[in-house]
């Protein structure tokens, strides 16, 4: 956040890609505020999935309405944290290291070998069972 402010107050009108602790629209808000012409969201979306990009547009355009608000009253103890990824929602499939026997690398012949155990692990599940069913919340 410091080096995207004293880049743009060195060089006015400079575009400033603003990476790295993104983790919430808060977050984003703030390296907008400090001067970022763009935002990048990487591990957040490693960590979740796509959708963790929509998140973050709905709240950045939450926090921008609130903040042009002159009374808010209880809505200001919303922190423009996204709520917690729904279960359906945690990321991808893994195979860990008891399945294989052994850590492997995610690249090359290693990663088929993953691929054909997550495509094994997966071949029985059933997808309408119960817990794949999202919370009535």
């Amino acid at each position: 956040m410091k080096a995207v402010s004293a880049i743009s107050n060195a060089m006015p009108g400079f575009p400033v890609l603003a990476t790295g602790g993104i983790d919430s629209a808060d977050v984003g808000l703030q390296y907008l505020h400090a001067g970022a012409s763009a935002l990048q969201v990487c591990s957040a979306v490693q960590n979740q999935d796509y959708t963790v990009v929509q998140d973050y547009i709905s709240g950045l355009k939450c926090l921008l309405y609130m903040k042009g608000m002159s009374s808010l009253g209880e809505m200001t103890k919303w922190d423009g944290q996204s709520p917690p990824t729904p279960v359906h929602q945690l990321g991808k499939e893994v195979v860990t290291k008891e399945e294989v026997g052994q850590a492997l690398p995610n690249f090359g012949d290693y990663k088929l070998v993953k691929d054909k155990k997550i495509v094994e692990k997966l071949r029985d599940r059933d997808l309408l069972a119960d817990e794949f069913k999202p919370n009535n919340t």
